[in-house]
């Protein structure tokens, strides 16, 4: 079985079909591919690592 990170839905940024994640230590937003959400909280299929730290969104 293959660990998938699952953050906050929140922590990401989407553009169109396209979900962007923000390192923590800063640096570059990363494309992500998403999986199973159940509204708060998403699978990231791709593109984060277990472990890996993703910076919260501030609210507008």
């Amino acid at each position: 079985m293959t660990q998938v990170p699952v953050i906050e839905e929140s922590a990401l940024r989407f553009d169109g079909t396209q979900a962007y994640a923000q390192p923590c230590g800063g640096g570059r937003e990363r494309p992500v591919t998403v999986g199973v959400s159940d509204g708060v909280r998403i699978q990231v299929t791709s593109g984060l690592s277990p472990g890996d730290c993703v910076r919260e969104r501030q609210a507008r």
